[in-house]
């Protein structure tokens, strides 16, 4: 028994003294030095609102006005506290639901996703929507999508109000889509811009649009 005692002393005491380092001492160190030097952060990055957290900096939040990109979908709607539903405890998280492409609960979301897609893109058609960039069709916003009948009326508008904030030989340069270029460079023209030039993407489209001021 003694021989069994001598044998596991010295494993019992690096094994205490572990828990006491490792378990004790180094994690309130850390704590108190990250309180310290940077306890926002520390704290969960906590988001505050006339005192009361709302939310964290690192946590996915929920957007509903139409102005901004749609969120990738919740599986607890993006809260950020234990939460009860009914007898149902939800716990924080921001990620998706890992659903099968044969699960109707993945049919019904895409299906009410369309639909929500719709009314706020009128000037789409359900049909349509297949051959719009993933991009697009997820997260644009309707505002983003809607440029008149010609898809003009934004860089007329910009343009227009620009010449009160440009200096002379100021810089106005656009992104604008695939076939858009020579009409925003005619817009430009109108508007007083001249040594316009463009940019192609990797597919050679014409894609940005460069002018200056001459006032």
């Amino acid at each position: 028994m003694k021989n069994i005692f001598k044998q596991i002393k010295t494993p019992l005491k690096l094994s205490l003294a572990m828990f006491i380092i490792c378990g004790l001492i180094y994690p309130m160190m850390m704590t108190g030095l990250s309180q310290i030097i940077f306890p926002q952060q520390a704290n969960g990055s906590l988001i505050k609102m006339d005192g009361k957290v709302v939310g964290s900096e690192l946590v996915g939040q929920d957007f509903t006005d139409e102005r901004l990109f749609h969120c990738r979908p919740s599986a607890v709607n993006y809260n950020t506290f234990t939460q009860k539903e009914g007898n149902k405890q939800i716990i924080p998280s921001s990620g998706s639901e890992n659903l099968a492409s044969s699960n109707p609960k993945l049919e019904k979301r895409i299906n009410e996703d369309i639909k929500k897609f719709l009314q706020e893109n009128p000037t789409i058609k359900k049909e349509d929507i297949p051959g719009l960039d993933r991009q697009v069709k997820d997260f644009e916003p309707y505002n983003a999508l809607e440029g008149g009948e010609d898809g003009l009326d934004f860089y007329r508008k910009i343009t227009e109000e620009s010449k009160y904030f440009l200096k002379n030989k100021g810089i106005l340069a656009y992104e604008v889509g695939h076939d858009q270029a020579s009409d925003v460079i005619q817009i430009m023209k109108e508007n007083g811009f001249e040594s316009i030039y463009t940019k192609c993407d990797l597919q050679g489209f014409e894609r940005v649009v460069i002018g200056f001021y001459n006032n």
